[in-house]
């Protein structure tokens, strides 16, 4: 969740923790039918592939705000507007697609991405 003062929290039901990822946060999303974490820090773009170990973050210097978060054909895309236009940003699939395959229990697609 993100708070009134736009710090973005990650609330662990089951211990009732919570842990702060990120201050000055003016967009945050869940990739759709992922654990993955996508939100902006003034012009960052940060990622958490894995939630469990949120030290774990991708940032990206972006140039603008974020829009959105596209996903199809394979391929997840944050879109940004930077003013003039609007730029896609890919993800990296098999690391989103890696962490889904582990939370679902399907552990021999999850050794499938690893080998490929």
């Amino acid at each position: 969740f993100r708070d009134k003062k736009r710090i973005l929290h990650l609330f662990d039901v089951d211990t009732q923790t919570r842990t702060t990822l990120v201050d000055c946060c003016s967009y945050a999303q869940w990739v759709p039918g992922s654990d993955v974490i996508v939100a902006q820090n003034r012009d960052n773009m940060c990622i958490w592939y894995n939630t469990k170990v949120t030290d774990q973050i991708t940032i990206k210097e972006i140039h603008g705000e974020i829009e959105g978060i596209e996903r199809s054909s394979g391929k997840t895309e944050v879109l940004v507007d930077e003013g003039t236009c609007v730029s896609s940003h890919i993800l990296v699939e098999e690391l989103i697609q890696f962490g889904t395959a582990i939370d679902l229990g399907d552990y021999s697609h999850a050794i499938q991405i690893l080998e490929s």
